[in-house]
């Protein structure tokens, strides 16, 4: 064996096919949904979405908690939440017009089409 090369052990080359096996499920999963869908660049097991109202300056829990995912589509990005909660999953297009801040635990997403923040 060279000098300062690692093998990997059975125990982490499983991991990394079931990883693998896992995130091409879920690309198909996203692709049934979607057929622009072409790839998962990220992903999170478990999100719950709020939206923040500007009025009241308080979050307000929505009926969307699951998987979320964040996709590159034919022509733009994504993101995506697979709904457990509810009948509809979340997408929210990502381009120019959105600005995404990450604060600690928290992923916050402004629209400034629609002006809603979540």
């Amino acid at each position: 064996m060279a000098k300062g090369k690692r093998t990997e052990s059975p125990l982490d080359a499983q991991r990394r096919a079931t990883e693998e096996q896992r995130t091409a499920m879920n690309l198909t999963v996203l692709q049934r949904m979607d057929p622009e869908v072409m790839e998962v660049l990220e992903m999170s097991r478990h999100v719950v979405l709020y939206a923040f109202d500007c009025a009241g300056q308080s979050w307000s829990k929505l009926d969307v908690e699951g998987s979320m995912f964040v996709v590159r589509k034919r022509r733009a990005f994504s993101c995506i939440i697979l709904n457990r909660s509810g009948l509809e999953n979340f997408v929210q297009d990502i381009g120019t017009y959105t600005m995404v801040q990450i604060e600690g635990p928290y992923l916050m997403c402004t629209n400034s089409t629609n002006n809603q923040v979540v």
